[in-house]
């Protein structure tokens, strides 16, 4: 692979939790409104999840397709310790992401307000 599209997929792995965890918050908003503890479960939940399969793939994906043979033997001459940890030194991750996502994800629930049902009107 090519160096500069193996920086930017390398990157799109590790930011991957971000992401899901801001279309989870957004969907459940939008979704199921009168939950709202719930959320911010379902949300860590899946903050946990793909910040794990983030650091297993990524530690995969930068082993198989890095550009050159040095990168490979470099990568694959660590130790492998993060793929280990990952699931207990995760959960600090996830309350880091989650604390940079609340503001962007607040700001877009209040810039496209949900539409409030009509009482008596069944839910879409």
């Amino acid at each position: 692979m090519k160096e500069p599209f193996y920086s930017i997929a390398c990157w799109a792995i590790r930011l991957s939790p971000i992401l899901f965890m801001g279309v989870a918050w957004l969907l459940y908003h939008y979704r199921f409104p009168r939950s709202k503890k719930k959320k911010v479960w379902i949300v860590l939940g899946i903050g946990y999840l793909t910040g794990v399969l983030s650091v297993w793939i990524y530690w995969d994906f930068a082993a198989s397709y890095a550009p050159t043979e040095e990168i490979a033997d470099e990568i694959l001459s660590k130790d492998g310790a993060p793929q280990v940890f990952a699931p207990f030194v995760m959960p600090i991750f996830v309350g880091i992401y989650f604390a940079f996502m609340w503001p962007i994800t607040w700001l877009v629930t209040r810039i496209c307000p949900r539409k409030e049902l009509a009482p008596g009107n069944p839910q879409p």
